[in-house]
């Protein structure tokens, strides 16, 4: 069924006093007395999350016990712990580089190289870290010296996504922790570790059958391969059971993993498609329409949920979606506009799993993976540039290219690109060696690629030397040879003309690369003949063969002549966003999980953005030849 709101056509540092002053000062007057057992205060102040308490507590201990320094020193090591509980990790940092561990105390100098490990971890150094890590303590080492290496080491082994390795440090992690919070915390992020590892790694390591690692290991098997077979997962947990009645993960993971399932596995009956047919989004907004429409039509009595269209845009977004809200949606598709999905964001309006049509750039917490607690979720979804642009510097690393020169236009779009092409490409040791724009609407393309190709240089040289020679001398122009590959951002127009000027300048060795922009999206050989030898990325509905198009995009150009529409790509993109309402739920939880779409491989980040694996071709006689997908290969957006 499918209904519609309107009508649709046909279609610190500080000095250890004063820091111990700041402390004291920020102490309240109503505190209780200290306990009788000489740590018991700092460990209910860690306990209640009071971490510069605990530090101050620690700190006054070795005070008194400064006739025995052993244990005077292992107290201020606990507060640098302590310190570094809370986040403080300059002041913990300041402290320890004030204290000496003098030679002979195996436990205390033990200590110091797991708190230096946390700080290298704190600064995003987990190799460094993971160097500075003892590997065994001392006999003399306190049990708390042990459970912190643990955590550290297991948060080490998942910044190196050795999932695995994390998971079996926290398992032996599991006998020092004290209390029911600490040990059902750890119990989970041994769940969360294995759930991150891939299925080849688990079934790689199965230890033998009754061990608790084999449970853990056999039960996130299970969740990882029968997650979204609701009836098989519920037997496979039932004999799991059987098999470990004991195991920690009984029952609050086990209980959890059965509730996630049926989550998951609902399938939404009501969608709200919310665009703006009014102004300049009215055409790309029909495309998507009906590219939606077209695959809630091939779905036939496989799913087709109840389908509400809405005129949205941004002045009427929280009327809108508060509306399709209220007319029963439990999922809602759209907005279009980035403002408005910044309204629904800042409003907290987001009441139902939503998949906006667009992306916001990450402007601060709170915008990405609304709902991440359980509630509802903000996907998002775009036919984004940029996803492109990461592809190109990720192609140009695996040819083992270093030295780029840049080519875009004079305008928002060209600077958006040029800006995320360089930080990608500087971030992994590459260097842009330069970087032009030309003007769109110009037809002096001669000038821009000169000065790219150093050119200018060239023909300035010569004409020093006829000034000099006071002679009509012949000489050679030649272009910059540093450089190993040019990424052009350009609209078909204009590459057309400035792929010529390089070929003219004999550029014919230094790869050119592009993104989709630079193809109109149907073969004109004729026109695109002087582009032979640039490699673009594109979507699949637009690079495939005519004889390998699926049902639903012939059924498309043949009603909706949408091959011939500058809007063809929305209708792909259409297509796949009724497709991926019932898949959102598995890209979610598993990340290595991929779905074909007609706008590329899509997978879903943590933060709910839906990312782009798009396909590679190659100019030849002016029409784009696909590349092998092996060639294809090249991150993700």
């Amino acid at each position: 069924m499918i209904n519609t709101c309107f009508k649709i056509p046909r279609r610190p540092f500080l000095p250890l006093a004063c820091l111990l002053l700041a402390v004291g000062c920020g102490t309240p007057a109503t505190r209780p007395a200290r306990p009788n057992a000489p740590e018991a205060q700092a460990l209910a102040d860690l306990q209640a999350q009071q971490y510069a308490a605990a530090a101050a507590e620690f700190q006054r201990l070795a005070e008194v016990n400064t006739d025995r320094p052993a244990r005077a020193l292992m107290y201020r090591l606990r507060a640098v712990a302590a310190w570094l509980q809370g986040g403080s990790v300059d002041t913990a940092t300041s402290l320890l580089n004030q204290l000496t561990v003098p030679a002979g105390d195996a436990a205390a100098d033990y200590y110091r190289r797991v708190l230096q490990a946390r700080i290298a971890l704190h600064n995003g150094q987990p190799a460094a870290a993971a160097g500075l890590l003892p590997t065994a303590p001392p006999a003399a080492a306190p049990p708390f010296v042990q459970r912190d290496r643990l955590q550290v080491l297991a948060a080490i082994r998942e910044a190196q996504e050795d999932y695995i390795a994390a998971a079996r440090a926290r398992m032996q992690l599991a006998q020092y922790l004290e209390g029911g919070d600490a040990v059902q915390d750890n119990r989970g992020r041994i769940w969360k570790d294995l759930n991150a590892a891939d299925t080849a790694s688990l079934q790689a390591v199965a230890a033998g059958s009754g061990s608790t690692l084999a449970g853990w290991i056999e039960l996130a098997l299970i969740n990882k391969t029968l997650l979204f077979q609701p009836e098989q997962l519920r037997q496979a947990v039932a004999q799991w059971r059987g098999l470990y009645p004991q195991h920690p993960a009984n029952p609050r993971i086990v209980t959890q993993m059965l509730d996630q399932a049926a989550s998951l596995n609902k399938r939404p009956a009501n969608i709200a498609l919310l665009l703006p047919f009014d102004g300049p989004y009215k055409q790309a907004s029909e495309a998507i329409r009906e590219g939606f429409l077209a695959a809630w039509y091939a779905a036939a009595g496989n799913y087709q949920p109840v389908i509400r269209i809405y005129n949205a845009a941004t002045l009427n977004i929280l009327d809108t979606y508060r509306q399709a809200v209220a007319d029963g949606a439990d999922f809602v598709v759209g907005p279009l506009e980035k403002n408005a999905i910044r309204t629904l964001v800042q409003a907290g309006a987001i009441k139902v799993d939503t998949l906006a049509l667009n992306r916001l750039e990450k402007e601060g917490s709170g915008e990405f993976g609304a709902g991440s607690g359980g509630g509802p979720r903000l996907y998002q979804f775009a036919l984004a540039p940029e996803d492109e642009v990461h592809q190109v510097a990720a192609r140009a690393r695996t040819k083992g290219y270093r030295r780029a020169l840049v080519i875009t236009p004079d305008n928002d779009w060209g600077a958006r690109l040029s800006s995320t092409f360089a930080g990608d490409w500087r971030e992994d040791g590459g260097s842009v060696l330069d970087a032009i724009t030309f003007k769109p609407d110009s037809q002096d393309f001669i000038t821009p690629v000169k000065r790219l190709l150093n050119i200018d240089s060239s023909d300035a040289r010569i004409s020093r030397l006829r000034h000099v020679l006071s002679r009509n001398i012949i000489g050679s122009r030649r272009r910059r040879q540093d450089a190993d590959f040019i990424y052009m951002a350009a609209a078909p127009l204009n590459g057309r003309q400035i792929v010529p000027q390089f070929r003219y300048f004999r550029v014919k060795d230094l790869p050119i690369y592009s993104t989709s922009q630079v193809y109109t999206g149907h073969p004109e050989p004729q026109l695109d003949a002087d582009m032979d030898g640039v490699e673009f990325t594109d979507i699949p509905w637009v690079l495939r063969p005519p004889d390998q198009r699926p049902p639903i995009q012939i059924s498309l150009e043949n009603d909706w002549q949408s091959q011939d529409s500058p809007y063809r790509r929305l209708y792909a993109f259409g297509v796949d966003a009724f497709r991926l309402i019932t898949r959102l739920g598995h890209m979610s939880v598993q990340p290595d999980y991929s779905y074909a779409g007609q706008t590329g491989a899509l997978t879903a980040g943590a933060d709910g953005r839906i990312h782009r694996q798009l396909r590679w071709a190659r100019f030849v006689d002016g029409r784009p030849e696909l590349l092998p997908t092996g060639d294809s290969a090249g991150g993700g957006g």
